[in-house]
């Protein structure tokens, strides 16, 4: 099995991969493998490009951004050439918050990406696509594999990703998120669905999961599951700060929040405009911005090592 390891570089939390590259060539599973490192935002992408159609197993060492990345890539790449097979993927989850896995089963060790791969462990999931309009009104898309949300969401990430983590990643996310309420204001938007959704307001976030959790232990999504063929969302409504922080603990719980401005709801897909304005997109941890989005599910879209 030719197996390429795409690494986020610098780590971004406590796994060290460079220990384990020792391990690799007593794995027999393994008939030739490669690591490639990134050096700049975006270099995951362009690797995966690049060695999809040769590799057998893409291991994506990183958290769920550098996972997207990897996704991205190889969807791109069979994109422009429609000969190319996706390879078999598989995390080494050495991120900050490593939401994905949550929605699994999997530990996200190289240890458990040697057994899984040895025993040919593995099944189709799906994924979410994002088609949206820039700024400039150019389109362009983007797949995700776990989450991907219109509001609060993507202003947390920009703070996230622009500030610097000396505590841990739920404590950073969370302060984020606090910090984010005091100057934040709720877009109104307007969601509507295949299975007859249509509602317009003012909203908090706008949530729609493949996967059930993001913003590192947060269940916004969860009842979604990653290979059901449906997008799971949550529409959270004009929401106090009071309220949020009340509620917060169901949502760590991975309990459904009971509120009359929380709305749940499954569809194939939707379309999420912002009205009068532009609005910001966050999928996967990747900032967007974007005036309106149409997100929907692309069933069994890939093969994942899983137990």
């Amino acid at each position: 099995m030719k197996t390429v390891f795409i690494v986020k570089t610098p780590p971004t939390g406590p796994y060290d991969f460079g220990q384990d590259l020792a391990a690799l060539p007593a794995a027999d599973c393994f008939t030739e493998v490669s690591v490639e490192f990134t050096s700049y935002s975006g270099h995951a992408i362009d690797i995966a490009r690049q060695c999809c159609g040769s590799a057998d197993l893409v291991v994506a060492v990183g958290g769920d951004g550098t996972l997207n990345e990897v996704v991205n890539g190889c969807m791109s790449a069979v994109a422009e050439d429609s000969t190319i097979e996706l390879p078999v993927f598989g995390i080494v989850a050495s991120g900050t918050a490593n939401d994905f896995i949550k929605s699994t089963s999997l530990r996200g060790t190289l240890a458990e990406v040697i057994s899984l791969a040895a025993s040919g462990s593995y099944r189709p999931v799906d994924l979410g696509r994002v088609d949206y309009s820039d700024r400039e009104d150019h389109q362009a898309s983007r797949y995700f594999i776990n989450v991907a949300d219109m509001g609060i969401g993507a202003s947390v990430v920009r703070r996230v990703n622009a500030s610097s983590r000396h505590v841990g990643a739920t404590a950073h996310y969370l302060w984020s998120i606090i910090t984010a309420f005091i100057d934040y204001r709720k877009p109104s938007i307007r969601v509507r669905s295949d299975a007859g959704l249509d509602w317009q307001g003012r909203a908090l976030a706008c949530i729609i999961g493949n996967g059930r959790c993001f913003g590192s232990g947060l269940y916004a999504v969860p009842d979604a599951v990653i290979d059901d063929g449906r997008l799971h969302s949550a529409i959270i409504g004009d929401v106090s700060l009071l309220d949020f922080v009340r509620k917060l603990p169901r949502l760590k719980w991975g309990r459904p929040i009971t509120h009359p401005e929380v709305i749940y709801h499954t569809c194939g897909s939707v379309t999420i405009s912002a009205l009068g304005g532009q609005c910001a997109m966050d999928v996967d941890g990747e900032y967007l911005d974007c005036r309106e989005v149409s997100i929907s599910v692309v069933p069994a879209a890939l093969l994942l090592l899983l137990p």
